[in-house]
């Protein structure tokens, strides 16, 4: 059996097989009651199902299946923490508790530490610019600003984009808090992410690879979801190089699997497409 999940979820927690006699406690069930207590505007209950969910996965052997819906059953909560609760308090607290688990694989950690960075972002950046609010202006002296950055680096650890980086994410964030059905939010998640990773020094936990797996995750089979692809690839790679070589855990390589396959378009997840349409590649 199929779950298709609504599509104002913004996740698609996609099961390959369903038992048809489903406990209450079992995954499968955890995963259709929070889709059920979602539907119901009930996003306390849908939390509370997905970790749920999570507790039940933790003492099972891993499988790239498992991989694929623990990376989006994280994504889910985040997403209602930030987008539905307005919690990013909420969500740092959860995300602590259970990043300290030590069933979490190495790049279910990073992308647990990602989803506090992006939290913390909504405290520190998440208050408009005093010169606008309007979401066109946002996206616009944003981007560029972001472009200038861009225009400065001779490579991609160059520190020379920094000032003009760090201005676009004030208006960035407040643009991912307020306008997240705008068209323009692939390119604003993608733009915040490859920033992230070239503003290096400051990269705290993961964020960069926080904001481009987001724009996988809601952009799959697009142009920007491969762009943003091969930019965490790159970003992971180096995170894991040192003097002995590149050392990427098995855990993100089984993460990057389905991140390409969802990137070009192997992986559909089930349901409609969660937003109106792929945003324009970034120049």
């Amino acid at each position: 059996m199929k779950l298709r999940i609504a599509p104002l979820l913004l996740v698609t927690l996609c099961l390959e097989s369903t038992p048809a006699l489903a406990t209450a406690e079992t995954p499968e069930a955890l995963l259709t009651r929070s889709q059920e207590l979602f539907q119901k505007e009930d996003h306390d209950g849908a939390l509370k199902m997905l970790q749920k969910y999570m507790g039940k996965l933790m003492g099972l052997p891993k499988q790239r299946t498992r991989t694929r819906l623990r990376f989006l059953a994280i994504a889910a909560m985040g997403r209602i923490h930030l987008q539905y609760k307005r919690d990013p308090k909420g969500a740092i607290a959860w995300f602590e508790k259970i990043r300290k688990d030590q069933s979490l694989t190495d790049a279910e950690q990073d992308i647990v530490n990602g989803w506090i960075a992006a939290a913390e972002d909504w405290i520190k950046l998440g208050r408009f610019p005093e010169a606008t609010s309007s979401e066109k202006e946002l996206f616009e002296i944003g981007k560029r600003y972001y472009e200038s950055g861009r225009k400065k680096q001779k490579y991609t650890m160059d520190q020379a984009g920094t000032a003009d980086f760090s201005i676009a994410q004030t208006y960035f964030i407040p643009f991912l808090m307020n306008y997240d059905k705008s068209a323009n939010i692939g390119e604003v998640l993608f733009m915040m992410g490859d920033m992230r990773r070239r503003l290096w020094t400051t990269n705290r936990f993961w964020s960069g690879n926080h904001y481009l797996s987001e724009t996988i995750r809601r952009f799959p089979d697009s142009p920007l979801a491969v762009r943003a692809y091969d930019a965490l690839k790159e970003d992971v790679e180096f995170a894991y190089s040192g003097s002995s070589g590149t050392h990427v855990p098995r855990s993100w390589n089984e993460l990057l699997v389905v991140l390409d396959r969802m990137a070009h378009g192997k992986d559909r997840l089930d349901g409609p497409a969660p937003t109106p349409a792929p945003p324009k590649p970034v120049n």
